[in-house]
């Protein structure tokens, strides 16, 4: 799929739909607060957490609970410890 990463911006030619602006916990490491975390209908997350927003990673972090969610919704994704 096509894709771009535009910074300091967007290219509305490419969005559907509306943005919605949160502000950082941490500048430094783009860290959010979030009510909830989904992999598709699933919940995977209870109560607030926090996340790091990082477009050049492909590394998931955080409590082992929460990341075996993830993964297990994942289907071929694999936990290394």
């Amino acid at each position: 799929a096509d894709g771009e990463l535009a910074i300091g911006g967007y290219n509305n030619d490419r969005m559907q739909g509306d943005i919605y602006w949160v502000d950082l916990v941490q500048p430094s490491y783009w860290l959010i607060s979030m009510d909830q975390v989904n992999f598709e209908d699933a919940a995977i997350t209870t109560g607030r957490t926090a996340g790091i927003m990082d477009s050049g990673t492909s590394l998931m972090y955080g409590p082992q609970a929460q990341v075996m969610n993830a993964v297990q919704s994942l289907g071929s994704a694999q936990y290394a410890p």
